[in-house]
């Protein structure tokens, strides 16, 4: 028999933090009197990401449009080639908000920031006017209809842009000319984790230069990791769509948070231009505009049939 603690020499790491414990670990930790070791379940992070992909922190995005060479007879320069009526039907458009909001203020030459409930208005009329020639409000379907050569144009994502074009040789992509909207994708850790240690490792890891070499050749994304970039085939690296030049950053605006009214407006008014129907409503008038007619000779049907049989 041996006394507790006998059988490790004084100073001795006993375990390092996260190391799972075993039956031979719990008998060493017994034998140095530690019944009730402090513990904690494996972490398990949770990433917030600001779009649907996943890149490196720090690397700014931004839409443009995506069309389809020989469905378009000139290529667009402008955002105000999605409301080509040469095109209608054959242009999608984002089924978002603050996306769609974006795209036609830029095209009226606003900022993609309302600043008044007016200002969004008169955006969503511009959106309203557009309407009859979207063949659909999508996001994620947009791959399989420009892939599949269902539609000329759409707005979209630069990195998503690259993964389509690659699938479909016949696709291209443009930043219009009025500037666009830039953003960051992050990884974010939230205030409340209870294991931030862990998280800032997770988000290292994704950053180191193999790994993210990986990541970017997996998603097809760009990357603000130099020696990443680095890696890079000299047709990925030099790629004005995953790397744009200065001149398009410059005229890049980031979205701001908008005041509680604006924003409330805007949800209120894309809905109503969602449910909004200019052909519908012709289709409307012209119906009663019938049925008035219908009752007037039925009236006067009733009269004359009343009249005949009165002198009969």
């Amino acid at each position: 028999m041996i006394c507790a603690g006998d059988d490790v020499k004084a100073g001795s790491l006993l375990a390092a933090v996260g190391t799972p414990i075993d039956s031979g670990l719990a008998a060493t930790l017994a034998g140095q009197g530690i019944a009730f070791p402090a513990v904690f379940r494996t972490p398990k992070v949770g990433i917030i990401a600001t779009g649907s992909e996943l890149i490196e922190p720090g690397h700014p995005l931004e839409p443009g449009i995506i069309y389809n060479t020989t469905l378009v007879e000139e290529p667009p320069a402008s955002w105000a080639d999605m409301w080509n009526v040469e095109y209608a039907g054959s242009i999608l458009m984002f089924n978002n908000s603050r996306d769609a909001y974006a795209i036609a203020a830029k095209k009226l030459g606003l900022s993609l920031n309302p600043s008044s409930v007016e200002e969004v208005e008169q955006v969503m009329g511009e959106l309203k006017n557009q309407k009859e020639m979207v063949q659909a409000y999508v996001m994620d379907e947009i791959f399989d209809k420009m892939e599949g050569c269902e539609a000329a144009m759409a707005p979209y994502y630069a990195g998503d842009a690259l993964t389509m074009i690659d699938d479909n040789p016949d696709l291209a992509f443009v930043h219009p000319e009025e500037g666009v909207n830039f953003f960051v994708d992050c990884m974010c850790i939230p205030a409340t984790s209870r294991h931030k240690e862990a998280a800032e490792m997770f988000i290292n890891y994704m950053c180191e230069p193999d790994v993210g070499y990986c990541n970017i050749d997996y998603i097809g994304y760009s990357t603000p990791i130099t020696e990443v970039w680095e890696m890079l085939d000299d047709e990925l690296k030099y790629s004005e769509i995953a790397y744009p030049s200065d001149e398009v950053m410059e005229k890049a605006e980031v979205f701001d948070t908008l005041p509680d009214e604006v924003n409330s407006a805007l949800d209120a008014q894309w809905s109503e231009m969602k449910s909004y129907d200019a052909e519908g409503s012709g289709w409307m008038v012209l119906i009663a505009l019938a049925l008035a007619l219908a009752l007037s000779g039925f009236n006067i049907w009733r009269k004359l049939r009343r009249k005949l049989r009165d002198n009969y």
